[in-house]
């Protein structure tokens, strides 16, 4: 239990803490309910919901890590701190999002609320679901929504709802109705958006991420919406909120999942990657996954280099994995993804990786490599004191098929266990888990880079094999001109 001290202030510097100080406003509505301190990610994420500078929010966290309190919170903010009065708070059922409004209620008839803002005046008959009050000389109503509720409205000085908070909108359950997903979306874009205040509405969604065709996946994915994504497990393999769910439980958590065959069920609630509605090409769950090698138990490997350029000019990601053989299989040992990354970085990056595994055949996508990267990595391995034609082999990895075809094959390689990820790609379980040949909108960055291992093996598998450990181990990096006028001294 979190140690509460008495601290005495004036009412308006409480006020201004509790408008300014996330962490502050936790501690004194919440009080002796919190069990543990307030982790960063509860502040990050009711830092955004009540950003006003954003007007579409959507953030995805894991099951259990208490999205339904920072959304109770973050309405109470709004209510105290904004010129929102009408707040509309929807969940997937109107009794479910009457409860939370029931212990929203209960927060403004507290001791420590009152003695900073007064006692909130309610009127005298109440219906359940719907609270008008008075804080101050501020007029508010409370109004629980669900999904297909009929919106007549209920006017103060004839305003409609001007916030919506929207908390765990849709079920696992409900979702894997065929019919839910076309009346959510219908219910929530049309009866409900068009229902709020046209002059001025803010929506703030919460909820968990279970399927790819669900209300909050299209608003995630929205560029009208600003979004965040939360897994239980970070791509360091650290827990997001280890005081409540440490590491190793969850690690022995999703083992027990799998063995009873809904490891997609773990991935979907702890982290946010959904299930998706229509067959996929790899079932992630048998994805074999490496413990973390080092690059001492590689015997030999390489890289594959996606820089994703597109009519010469540089586009927004590029991706490099390296890939190791240990175990009598291929394993993709590390990743690099990046945005908006120039040539010189990548190619930096690229000779980075190369040296810290010890692999030097690099294969570089074709138009790349003849586009920009050939002369720019050259100059970068002199810099860093290797020959590039001496220490390195750069090959050109030509697509013999279509790049839908080489990831499919890829998938066939993984689910045959010929090729194991590493044990916290995020990244790419997700490219994988949404992964849908034949459409364009696909994020594949990272696996259309991995797939390269197919070319690799094909046309450069002696090279990759001969040229283990003889790259040069450079100590230091030593500048050109230092070099050359050291040569002058001698």
């Amino acid at each position: 239990m979190v140690e509460v001290q008495t601290v005495r202030a004036t009412t308006e510097v409480i006020k201004a803490a509790l408008e300014q100080n996330p962490k502050f406003f936790f501690n004194f509505f919440m009080g002796e309910e919190l069990e543990c301190a307030v982790p960063q990610f509860h502040i990050d994420t009711f830092q955004l919901m009540t950003d006003l500078n954003h007007t579409r929010v959507a953030i995805a966290m894991p099951r259990g890590h208490a999205k339904t309190m920072i959304a109770k919170l973050a309405t109470v903010w709004h209510i105290l701190f904004t010129d929102y009065s009408y707040v509309a708070y929807v969940g997937s059922a109107v009794k479910h999002a009457a409860q939370q409004l029931e212990a929203i209620i209960d927060m403004f008839k507290t001791p420590n609320f009152e003695s900073v803002f007064g006692h909130v005046v309610f009127e005298s008959e109440q219906i359940s679901g719907f609270y008008k009050f008075t804080i101050g000389e501020k007029q508010c109503i409370l109004q629980a929504f669900g999904i297909d509720s009929k919106l007549r409205g209920t006017n103060v000085k004839n305003k409609r709802p001007q916030l919506a908070i929207v908390d765990d909108l849709e079920s696992m359950e409900e979702l894997e109705t065929s019919s839910f997903y076309e009346r959510t979306t219908r219910w929530f874009h049309g009866t409900f958006l068009k229902a709020l205040d046209p002059r001025i509405n803010r929506v703030v969604q919460i909820g968990n991420l279970l399927l790819d065709r669900s209300v909050l996946a299209d608003n995630l994915t929205s560029p009208k919406w600003t979004s965040i994504v939360y897994g239980a497990l970070l791509s360091d393999g650290s827990s997001l909120w280890e005081e409540v769910f440490p590491k190793s439980k969850l690690l022995d958590e999703y083992k027990e999942y799998c063995r009873i065959g809904l490891g997609n069920t773990w991935l979907a609630e702890m982290m946010n990657i959904p299930m998706s509605n229509s067959a996929t090409i790899v079932d992630i769950t048998k994805i074999k996954r490496h413990d973390g090698l080092t690059p001492e138990d590689i015997e030999y490997g390489c890289i594959t280099v996606d820089p994703a350029i597109s009519d010469k000019r540089w586009a927004h990601k590029a991706c490099i994995a390296v890939h190791g053989w240990a175990n009598d299989r291929w394993n993709n040992v590390e990743y690099y993804a990046g945005t908006g990354i120039d040539p010189y970085q990548l190619c930096s990056k690229i000779l980075d990786l190369a040296a810290k595994w010890r692999i030097n055949v690099i294969g570089i996508e074709t138009v790349a490599y003849q586009a920009a990267l050939l002369s720019v990595i050259e100059r970068v391995a002199l810099e860093k004191g290797y020959n590039l034609e001496r220490d390195f082999t750069v090959v050109e990895l030509r697509a013999a098929t279509t790049k839908a075809a080489r990831i499919i094959s890829w998938c066939s390689m993984l689910m045959a266990g010929d090729y194991a990820l590493m044990p916290y790609d995020l990244e790419c379980t997700q490219e994988l888990s949404a992964y849908k040949p034949g459409s364009k909108t696909n994020q594949d960055d990272i696996i259309d880079a991995m797939a390269y291992i197919l070319t690799m093996q094909r046309e450069f598998l002696q090279q990759i094999i001969s040229t283990r450990y003889s790259l040069p181990v450079v100590i230091e990096c030593i500048p050109i001109a230092r070099i050359i006028n050291e040569e002058a001294e001698r």
